[in-house]
Order: C-alpha cells, then structure tokens, then sequence
C-alpha cells in the first residue's frame, strides 16, 4: 500500500505542478473543506470493559463488545471523526482530471490525556481520475455509497458492504459498468 501511495502522491504532485502552470486558463479549480465534529458517549457495558484502545470507544463496532466480566460504564469523548479535504479539477489533454485527498483521525491509538490527546491522521479517500480512469484509494466497486445517516460514524454497521482501498478502476457507460483491481496485502511463502 505504501508504494502504491507514494506513487499516487507522485503523481498527483506531477500533475498539480504541470496543472499549476497552466492555472491562468480558469480551467483549473481548488477547493479546501471538511467539517469538525465532538462525539459524546456515554455507555453501560454489560459484561465486561473494553480496553483504552477498542475501536468500540470510537465508534459501534459489533465484533469488539466485550463480553465476560462486570457491568461498567464508560463515557468518552473525542473529535476523530473531524475530517478535512482538498479537490482539484481541472483539463488535461482535452480529458478531466480530478485530484482529492480526504483525512480523518479516526481509530487513532496516539496521544491520551497526559500528553496532548493528539491524534495520528488517516487516509480516507487519496485518488485522481483521468477521464474514466482512477487511481488511488476510495470507495470499493462493492461498497453501497448511499448510506442512511446515523449518528454512529460506521452507520448500519450490520450488513452492509463498508470499504475503501487502493485501486486501480475503469468505468464505463457513465458509470454503468465499473472494472477494478485491487490487491490491498498479499502473502507468500518465503
């Protein structure tokens, strides 16, 4: 994933810096966005604790609920799901481009309460299309973009297909038809 990343990033920069110059043609568009959110949650665990670092004090992730142990009662509070974006479009060779990189803090293990509560970012999305081509990681061809708002961050947990990867993806018939490869680890025998 790294070389697959720092080659995204490669290129992204290798288009921004052609793009760039050509910026005076106002084909060229740049957007920053995002959104702060404060997450507060206060919950009774039935049996069991969860340890510090369970992603279920982030967000309701079925597979971690503690079970053994006593009831307890937990309340957290944190600002990982804040989010920030930049987007760039613009016309290459006659073909869009569009470059976007999106980050968050979620499932962060970094920092606590004695230091700065700081938190590691994440990558959601980091991609760029040339015409009907994309490059990078977002949304798997399997993934259901529609999602009914919830105010838990993994939504309708249960059930529903929830990935990002790095990709390579073609589509077709606006959209219609969408092709990938993906090999997000691979193992072998040494």
């Amino acid at each position: 994933m790294r070389k697959l990343l720092w080659t995204t990033l490669s290129l992204c920069l290798i288009l921004m810096n052609g793009i760039a110059q050509e910026s005076s043609d106002k084909k060229t568009t740049f957007s920053f966005g995002g959104f702060a959110k404060l997450d507060f949650m206060s919950t009774i665990f039935y049996n069991g604790e969860p340890t510090l670092d369970s992603p279920i004090r982030d967000i309701h992730l079925p597979s971690v609920i503690p079970v053994g142990g006593n009831k307890t009662f937990d309340t957290h509070f944190h600002v990982k799901e804040s989010r920030f974006n930049f987007d760039l479009n613009t016309e290459l060779n006659g073909k869009k481009v569009h470059t976007y990189i999106e980050l968050d803090f979620l499932l962060s293990k970094q920092g606590d309460q004695r230091v700065s509560n700081s938190y590691s970012p994440r990558i959601r999305h980091f991609y760029f299309t040339y015409g009907k081509w994309i490059f990078g990681q977002t949304w798997s061809n399997f993934m259901n973009v529609i999602i009914p708002d919830d105010l838990d961050f993994a939504g309708a947990a249960e059930g529903i297909v929830f990935n990002r990867q790095p990709q390579v993806r073609y589509s077709t018939n606006n959209g219609l038809w969408l092709i990938s490869w993906s090999k997000t680890q691979c193992w072998r025998k040494r």
